[in-house]
């Protein structure tokens, strides 16, 4: 399998754990999948309705969640700076929609 084949393996199976209420799963594929993901923009994962904004918005969620709000806000604003580097509107809107409040602190 190619390393983006693999991202996108663990980011779906991080949104099935997520979605079932096993966050410490979620949270270890999410991670995983973007171990194979390398720096940002280095390779087009967008299938499906995942690509790694979209992964690191869960993400955001998933340590949200699990009490990890210092950790939850840094990938919350990752997000959000990668969406809009990318120049994908969906995807601006998609991050800021869902981790305004962890990246605003409240």
């Amino acid at each position: 399998m190619l390393p983006w084949e693999i991202a996108i393996a663990d980011w779906m199976l991080g949104a099935s754990h997520h979605l079932t209420g096993n966050q410490i799963l979620a949270q270890r594929h999410f991670e995983a999948g973007m171990e194979y993901t390398g720096a940002p923009g280095h390779f087009n994962t967008s299938f499906f309705g995942y690509e790694r904004v979209r992964a690191l918005v869960i993400l955001s969620r998933v340590l949200w969640l699990r009490g990890l709000s210092d950790r939850a806000a840094v990938v919350a604003r990752q997000a959000t700076q990668e969406a809009r580097k990318r120049d994908q509107p969906i995807d601006v809107c998609i991050s800021l929609t869902y981790t305004a409040r962890r990246s605003a602190g409240g």
